[in-house]
């Protein structure tokens, strides 16, 4: 009997080292380019990954669940992340973002938002990464980051000479981010407003995911920014019975008008992306 029980737990180990490498397997790179729109709740955060497992995160979410998300789609023993971008301050995109640089060796953090004048959690935030030494980048139009693997990005919004003019929503980071394979765009909370200036601006915004801007707000998604995107997948980053009411009944049928699929992190959970082909986009 004793014996039994032996063999039983020698299996049952077995089983779970299995388990664990599989997972760690799974999280190596692999060659192809990544998003994981991580469910956070009424917040965003998404991580993507590039073909050489170079990690960006992409806003931190309203309380420590992305901290959570990280732990579940990152190798358990790798404890660093190339670049954090702040899309802007509000509590619901960069909660998290204290207790990461606490835990993970963070080599950049890019923001659009000038230290200076900020107080309360933001500030807090800059202080914490001066102290771990880690380099802020402040961004406008135009900002370029090329990695070393072909995948690049782009700052596509705020203008700096426009951004003390705007809300904290519409100075929001809009990113493009590129990859050999595919390309996501990922647009914070900005506004109506905001898209009509970028499209005004004749830039290139043309890509293969849309993050959709400020969780499905009534005020976001204009036909004409759908339009000049031309996503093939639309994701909304929302809570479960928000008291926002996200995502708006009206702005869910302009996608569905548009026969753009749309997803929703309170009905899916995570959503990871994989990258396939290459895109002319």
């Amino acid at each position: 009997m004793r014996q039994a029980r032996y063999t039983l737990w020698l299996g049952s180990a077995a089983v779970l080292v299995l388990l664990l490498s599989w997972h760690e397997i799974s999280r190596l790179p692999d060659g192809k380019f990544h998003a994981y729109i991580f469910d956070v709740g009424q917040g965003d955060s998404v991580l993507l990954v590039t073909p050489t497992g170079r990690q960006i995160l992409v806003d931190g979410g309203p309380d420590f669940s992305a901290l959570e998300r990280l732990g579940e789609y990152m190798p358990f023993f790798d404890r660093s992340i190339d670049l954090l971008v702040l899309t802007h301050p509000h509590e619901d995109h960069l909660a998290a973002f204290p207790a990461i640089l606490e835990r993970y060796r963070i080599h950049g953090i890019l923001t659009a938002e000038d230290c200076a004048p900020h107080t309360g959690r933001l500030r807090a935030l800059f202080d914490l990464a001066a102290r771990f030494t880690v380099p802020l980048h402040i961004v406008s139009v135009g900002t370029r980051i090329h990695l070393n693997d072909g995948t690049s990005l782009k700052v596509l919004w705020p203008p700096h000479e426009q951004r003390d003019a705007l809300t904290a929503n519409d100075r929001s980071v809009v990113l493009s981010a590129r990859s050999g394979s595919g390309s996501i765009l990922l647009t914070g909370d900005i506004s109506q407003q905001s898209e009509k200036s970028l499209l005004a601006s004749g830039t290139n915004m043309r890509a293969d995911v849309l993050k959709v801007p400020h969780h499905g707000s009534t005020t976001s998604s204009c036909t004409g920014f759908l339009l000049a995107v031309s996503p093939q997948l639309a994701i909304v980053s929302s809570g479960e019975g928000n008291s926002f009411g996200h995502p708006n009944p009206a702005t869910v049928a302009r996608y569905e008008a548009l026969h753009i699929p749309l997803l929703n992190t309170q009905d899916s959970g995570t959503i990871p992306v994989m990258f396939y082909g290459t895109p002319d986009r």
